[in-house]
């Protein structure tokens, strides 16, 4: 598992924001599909930054969003293998006890979902 460092947050808000936009086919700044929502949390969960809200409500935020899309992608006729991987992230995210483990499904969420890319 990589290190994540202050100079990552952004990037890693950016795959949040794919993984949500892929799931969607949506545009940003739908259905959760900000970057800084997570970013925000990593800089927090590194010691960097401050939030405006509670860290456990834009944490609950952000897995509710990416539960939706895991959800989606469920929906979207996914094989058995992309449909057993999905459902195991699901439950990784939904206990997730903070936005570095966060991020690191994420990237395997991309993984997963990879054949949903948008064109």
């Amino acid at each position: 598992m990589k290190i994540i460092e202050l100079n990552d947050t952004y990037s890693y808000g950016t795959l949040y924001e794919i993984f949500i936009t892929r799931a969607f086919k949506c545009e940003r700044g739908k259905n959760g599909a900000e970057n800084g929502l997570l970013k925000y949390l990593l800089d927090y969960d590194l010691g960097a930054d401050f939030l405006e809200t509670s860290y456990s409500k834009q944490i609950s935020e952000v897995k509710k969003h990416l539960t939706n899309a895991i959800n989606k992608y469920l929906s979207q006729k996914p094989t058995k293998q992309e449909s057993e991987e999905l459902n195991k992230l699901k439950f990784e995210v939904q206990v997730a006890p903070d936005s570095i483990i966060l991020a690191h499904l994420i990237e395997d969420g991309l993984k997963i979902t990879n054949r949903y890319k948008l064109q």
